[in-house]
């Protein structure tokens, strides 16, 4: 992991709570704990959302270093509950403001978050990059694992032998 120190940022805060019932309709106990000063996440409570610190790291760390490609995977929070959109807000802000650097996000609860995200500030989601729609196939895509059978149907009729 150390190798990877400059280049995976895991969160530093996060919004915590108690499932009250198993729909994850209701929830107790609502706080934020900061790693930075050694807070834990008690033992029934969960990770809901990225925390303020987190996302502000995450903007400033793409910015200083001039990124060219941002790529994400699934929502930051329990986006269905209203409470929990924050870091999945933040990172819709991220990629529109980055207009420069090459985009991709996917995942159908990260496209259903950045729907909301348009929708609430009526922003075209075309403007916050190219979306996929299969979050777990970009991924094997990206890094090379295992046969993508999807891909392979469609070049038969692309691609001429």
């Amino acid at each position: 992991m150390k190798s990877f120190k400059d280049k995976i940022h895991i969160p530093v805060d996060v919004k915590v709570g108690r499932m009250i019932d198993k729909r994850k309709k209701k929830l107790g106990g609502l706080r934020y704990v900061d790693f930075l000063k050694n807070e834990e996440i008690h033992a029934k409570e969960e990770a809901l959302d990225n925390g303020p610190k987190t996302m502000l790291l995450y903007k400033k760390n793409i910015k200083q270093k001039n990124v060219q490609t941002i790529f994400a995977n699934g929502p930051f929070g329990l986006i269905e509950n209203r409470s929990f959109r924050f870091g999945t807000y933040q990172l819709a802000r991220i990629f529109l403001e980055n207009r420069h650097a090459f985009k991709v996000y996917g995942g159908g609860e990260l496209n259903h978050g950045f729907n909301l995200f348009s929708k609430r500030f009526n922003i075209d989601t075309e403007k916050l990059g190219e979306r996929c729609y299969a979050g777990n196939g970009m991924l094997q895509y990206i890094a090379s694992e295992g046969d993508l059978p999807g891909l392979r149907a469609l070049s038969y009729g692309i691609i001429k032998n």
